[in-house]
């Protein structure tokens, strides 16, 4: 029988905060005197105060207590509600240090609320701990590991590696304390493994000294006593260095139980008596408990059972005051064990009782043999003749009762067995044929869903064949439409037209028309692309060749203006709407004679390249009313060689490139003016290179349409 020593590092644990580091280091807590001294009652100063209550709160938990107190009336003096979570976190912590479980938790749960109301989601985290802490001590484990779990969920989501490392290896402490009595350690190891991996990831050698003692005690539960020795002398080294009591006691207390184990009983009592002459300094009220309880065992190891007793008993009233659970087994369990060992076997019964109570709140079903055990013994030194005599009477009878039964139960043996051979064919032979009616009736019905899917397929594929001729008779109807290039090459020295649908039909179209004064050019985009942009470019189509060809009308903002009327009444739209709900365009006219160039645009401009300068027409609508001249020319004298150039918005708009952005109106205008002095049909091809290039893999955004030319 030993104690379990790894229950302590739930008050090590304490030793790593959020950050990095043990605490009482001398050059930290001069640091922090210094920038105090200096420190105005602000916030800096409650987060000084804070940080001196964590570094001394395992060596002087009194000094630790004077500033946390002092961090908290400043963070409520101040409205800092950050600061004060802290407090009440730390303030928890001194509390579970010294023992008093129910306070710690009461300002753990404190420091929750707040830390939610500010979204402090590392503090949170912290309070979790510390609650996990406390009812892992307190053998509530199913709830520690709660706890511990939504802290690390915390840790991960605000990359937090120190309280990552310092959660896992909390778990796995709890892991091996759920686990004592049984030989299943390896989630407990895992979870420590785990942990000081992350440590040494981190280079913290405060970590991993704690990892160390946790790796060790756990090999000491499965009895590998040299692994456990090679891990604590690993922390000794570190632990010198760093001048940790706390963690030096446990090293101290955990080497004298293998000693105890292997016999050595005189270098084991020297371990020990270090150990807990350190927790008396330190006023470690668990660890004295701890401590007592092993030098008991020591005792008892050498028949010496009185004193083993006495040391029983200071481990239990420590037990009784800090409410350890764990600490209390292991006490009534020692208590029991050395009163049988002297004869007691009433007071041995007693705290066989005790135990068995104790291990019931814990959760524990396992009964107890040492009670019974115990019990058999008391009862027996006042019952023993009457149980001698009542065997010799009742010996005879049960030698005969005894053959009888046997014969009932063997026949009644085999007339169950018999019976359930018979049952199981049955039951055999009726499963297997509700299986085949089953099956039967399941490959029916995948039949019949088998020729109901096929035939909606083949309407299907008959409906897509019908909607694909119909587009691809719309795409004949509209390139009929479309007028020829050629008439551009009539007037102009040069010229190109780009054109590329998103779809097998296009919403954006080109429009050409000569007088015998004008050549008229437009580029438009109707609204939507495929079939419904198809649709209002045939009528834009229409409605542009009416106001030219029927009503004669000349300059384009005229044109403009009818086909915004005219559009609106095709449309049934109210007075209100004009032409920006069917269609944008860029319009322009050029007097053959003069080559004055006259524009007029909806929400489309114009680019003309003159002289080695890029010339923009913006678009020209001037009031909302469609019908009270809504547009206004631009006019613009042109000189052989200039190139214009007419679009939609489909180029600029593609989407493509590294960030799969919009290609955008400059990189255009530098692509045109980059290639001004190449004729116009190569313009054309470094256009299309560009802007495939520029797409990739990526689907067309939009249709597009640009025509350059050059006079």
């Amino acid at each position: 029988m030993k104690t379990n020593g790894l229950l302590l590092l739930f008050l090590l644990g304490n030793l790593l905060s959020i950050f990095p580091g043990f605490a009482s280091e001398g050059n930290r807590l001069e640091t922090l005197n210094d920038q105090l001294k200096l420190a105005k009652k602000d916030s800096n100063r409650v987060n000084l105060l804070n940080e001196m209550g964590i570094e001394l709160r395992n060596d002087d938990p009194t000094k630790a207590i004077e500033y946390t107190k002092e961090a908290m009336e400043l963070a409520m003096a101040i409205g800092f509600q950050r600061g004060l979570a802290r407090s009440y976190n730390n303030y928890g912590g001194i509390e579970f240090l010294i023992g008093k479980y129910d306070e710690a938790l009461a300002y753990c749960f404190k420091s929750i609320k707040l830390s939610e109301e500010s979204g402090n989601k590392n503090e949170l985290a912290n309070s979790y701990s510390y609650i996990g802490r406390v009812k892992g001590t307190q053998g509530n484990y199913v709830e520690s590991i709660n706890y511990y779990l939504k802290c690390l969920d915390l840790y991960e989501k605000t990359g937090n590696k120190y309280g990552m490392a310092k959660t896992n290896m909390n778990i796995g402490v709890v892991y091996f304390d759920m686990y004592f009595d049984k030989k299943q350690d390896s989630t407990a190891l895992s979870f420590q493994k785990k942990s000081l991996a992350e440590y040494e990831e981190l280079h913290d050698n405060k970590g991993i000294a704690l990892c160390y003692i946790n790796i060790g005690e756990m090999y000491q539960k499965l009895n590998h006593f040299s692994e456990a020795l090679d891990y604590y002398k690993k922390s000794t080294v570190i632990l010198k260095e760093l001048n940790e009591k706390r963690a030096t006691a446990l090293t101290y207390n955990n080497i004298g139980q293998i000693l105890t184990d292997q016999s050595h009983y005189k270098e084991s009592e020297s371990n020990l008596i270090k150990s807990l002459k350190i927790r008396q300094e330190i006023d470690d009220k668990l660890g004295m408990a701890e401590t007592y309880l092993n030098i008991g065992i020591l005792n008892a190891a050498q028949q010496r059972f009185e004193q083993a007793i006495d040391y029983y008993k200071k481990s239990l009233l420590l037990a009784q005051q800090t409410g350890a659970k764990e600490y209390l087994k292991e006490a009534y369990e020692a208590m029991s064990g050395a009163y049988s060992q002297t004869g007691n076997f009433q007071q041995a019964f007693v705290y066989s009782k005790l135990l068995l109570n104790i291990k019931d709140s814990l959760q524990n079903e396992k009964s107890s043999k040492q009670i019974a055990e115990m019990q058999t013994k008391y009862e027996t030194e006042r019952k023993a003749s009457q149980i001698i005599l009542l065997m010799k009477e009742k010996e005879l009878n049960a030698k005969e009762a005894y053959k009888q039964e046997l014969i009932k139960y063997s026949l009644m043996g085999l007339s169950a067995l018999f019976v359930l051979v018979i049952l199981l064919v049955l039951n055999r032979f009726y499963l297997k044929h509700k299986a085949n009616r089953v099956l039967e009736e399941k490959n029916l019905e995948i039949i019949s869903q088998k020729n109901k899917i096929e035939h909606q397929r083949d309407l299907l594929l008959e409906k897509n064949t019908q909607i694909t001729d119909s587009i691809e008779y719309a795409k004949r109807i509209q390139k009929a439409l479309l007028p020829r290039h050629s008439l551009l090459n009539n007037y102009f020295q040069d010229s190109f037209i780009l054109f590329k649908p998103k779809d097998v039909v296009s919403g954006d179209f080109f429009w050409i028309q000569e007088t015998e004064e004008h050549i008229y050019c437009a580029a438009v985009d109707c609204t939507g692309h495929g079939v419904p942009g198809a649709l209002m470019s045939i009528v834009g189509f229409n409605l542009l060749e009416q106001a030219v060809n029927i009503k004669k009308l000349i300059d384009p903002a005229s044109i403009l203006n009818e086909l915004s009327i005219s559009l609106a009444n095709k449309l049934k739209q109210n007075d209100q709407e004009d032409i920006h709900d069917g269609m944008d365009i860029a319009l322009c006219a050029i007097e053959k004679k003069t080559n004055k160039l006259l524009f007029a645009g909806v929400n489309l401009g114009m680019y003309i390249i003159s002289q080695d300068t890029l010339i923009e027409l913006k678009l020209t609508r001037i009031i909302k009313t469609p019908f009270t001249g809504q547009f206004q020319n631009q006019e613009m004298a042109l000189k052989k060689g200039d190139l214009l150039y007419l679009f939609t918005d489909g180029f600029i708009d593609q989407h493509g490139g590294l960030k799969k952005k919009k290609f955008y109106a400059d990189p255009f205008k530098k692509l045109l003016i980059d290639h001004k002095d190449r004729n116009l049909n190569s313009q054309k091809e470094e256009l299309e290179k560009t802007i495939n290039s520029w797409k990739g893999n990526l689907e067309q955004t939009d249709d597009m349409c640009v025509i350059g030319m050059q006079i």
